[in-house]
């Protein structure tokens, strides 16, 4: 798959060889299909105003921050494909996602960060047997009120939760 720039100063719109509908006035000035050939989805749609996220083609490897800043997303109830090795900030910032992932697959080594900041999370994913790192996974997640799952295979998982202020919130009350 072929990247494509949608150039500044034109105001156009196309679909995507993944069928997605990209404009210009939703989409950076940078690459906007899902991935590259080398199967990376980094900052794919980094900053646009999607409401939902698309499926994950099964070749992605890598999500480095393809969600990031998404301020507009609201859900990303999507299969994440067992190929991706890292999901690090994939979802970092999404501020407005109330509905995300249902399963972490075990075959994501790094998940650091990959819901931090996202305030309107209201629950956490399935994390899978073999993720082994998930520091500040869900940092800020003020929403959430459940802690989340840790895998025996999970190894560095500092201030996973730190200023989820509804998990807090819910152990006060206990």
């Amino acid at each position: 798959m072929r990247n494509q720039m949608i150039p500044t100063n034109i105001n156009m719109s196309y679909q995507n060889d993944d069928g997605i509908h990209v404009d210009s006035s939703t989409a950076r000035s940078e690459f906007v299909d899902m991935m590259d050939e080398n199967g990376m989805m980094h900052h794919s749609f980094n900053g646009t105003n999607i409401k939902s996220a698309p499926k994950i083609p099964s070749s992605v490897e890598f999500m480095y921050g393809a969600f990031a800043s998404c301020h507009q997303l609201e859900t990303a109830d999507i299969l994440i494909p067992s190929s991706v090795k890292s999901g690090e900030f994939a979802f970092a910032d999404c501020v407005n996602l109330k509905k995300g992932p249902s399963v972490i697959p075990g075959t994501i080594d790094n998940a650091n960060y990959m819901f931090a900041n996202c305030a309107s999370l209201e629950n956490t994913p399935k994390i899978g047997r073999g993720v082994k790192q998930g520091e500040r996974m869900f940092m800020g997640c003020e929403k959430l009120t459940k802690e989340p799952n840790i895998p025996s295979s999970m190894t560095e998982y500092k201030d996973m939760t730190r200023g989820c202020t509804g998990i807090d919130a819910a152990k006060d009350a206990q």
